[in-house]
């Protein structure tokens, strides 16, 4: 199965540690998987350009990506921080495990475009 995500329907982002040092933005996205992880860049040319830095298929599978489940290790031990709309249904099930991971997370809710108030 591909992975697949609408770049209208951002959740969010997380700020991760570089090899280097500095932190960069990831921008979060849902999808037809729980969370997809783009950064996301211009070139010198003002052409946008991604790379998916890798997704969470479903809670189960989050779980294990953070080390929550016996027997796996914390793939994702460079994310630092991350913010996430409530507007959204999965970011609180990304919120909660990825607090229970010891990652500061903010919350906050800016309504879905095209949802009425």
């Amino acid at each position: 199965m591909a992975v697949t995500w609408n770049w209208k329907d951002k959740i969010g982002k997380a700020t991760f540690k570089g090899a280097d040092g500095k932190n960069y933005n990831v921008n979060l996205y849902t999808g037809n998987v729980l969370c997809v992880m783009c950064h996301e860049w211009k070139e010198d040319c003002d052409k946008k350009v991604y790379n998916v830095q890798g997704f969470f298929h479903d809670e189960t599978h989050l779980k294990r990506c953070l080390g929550l489940v016996k027997g796996f290790s914390n793939c994702y031990g460079h994310i630092v921080k991350a913010k996430l709309n409530v507007a959204f249904h999965a970011s609180l099930t990304i919120a909660k495990h990825l607090a229970i991971a010891g990652i500061k997370v903010e919350l906050f809710f800016k309504q879905k475009k095209g949802e009425r108030k």
